[in-house]
């Protein structure tokens, strides 16, 4: 088992969550069968593919998410995490598996820049009577966080199921709220597991 200090633990989480919503969307896809999609882009699941045709991109978005939680769980240490991750990342983005989780995968990609430590500026930044208190809050900006996105999650998988047609309602309202709440949580959450080394 890798050794995981709060960046990584961070950066496990949020990749793990990067490929099971690629896996969803995977599932939408593959549920419509063998046939085309009619173009690029998948309204009906928010998405958009280079291969068109529902059940195959299904199965090759499929593999890229289990491919993203694999590599987080086994590799958040490798000096290579980050370039495989961007990799990983773009082939779900250009197979299916979603164009929401864009912001995901940028805080990702910081983060995992982070493990080792902070940036210089970002470590002077933090030091001092501010860095203590936000480092004293990670556990409640972390579980803040995951608690919005977990809400955000069961609205549209249970309320507005991807490749379900429908007009907009509250039910997206609500989903779209409680992900950003979710999204605006992680930006302490990063900083406040920055200097926390073990």
């Amino acid at each position: 088992m890798q050794k995981l200090n709060r960046t990584s633990l961070f950066v496990v989480i949020n990749s793990v969550f990067i490929g099971a919503q690629g896996m969803i969307h995977a599932v939408s896809a593959i549920m419509k069968g063998n046939v085309p999609t009619g173009g690029m882009m998948l309204d009906s699941i928010g998405a958009l593919t280079l291969i068109q045709n529902y059940l195959y991109t299904g199965i090759v978005s499929a593999l890229i998410g289990a491919l993203i939680v694999f590599w987080a769980l086994t590799n958040v240490n490798n000096r290579f995490y980050t370039p495989v991750f961007i990799l990983l990342c773009l082939a779900l983005f250009l197979t299916g598996g979603g164009v929401a989780f864009i912001l995901f995968f940028l805080f990702t990609i910081f983060a995992s820049t982070q493990i080792t430590g902070p940036y210089k500026w970002l470590g002077k930044m933090l030091s001092g009577r501010f860095g203590g208190m936000l480092r004293n809050s990670w556990k409640f900006f972390m579980t803040a966080s995951y608690a919005f996105l977990a809400c955000g999650m069961a609205v549209w998988i249970f309320l507005i199921p991807p490749g379900m047609e429908h007009a907009i309602s509250w039910k997206e309202y609500l989903c779209w709220s409680f992900l950003l709440l979710g999204i605006t949580g992680m930006i302490p959450a990063i900083l406040a597991g920055l200097e926390n080394k073990s």
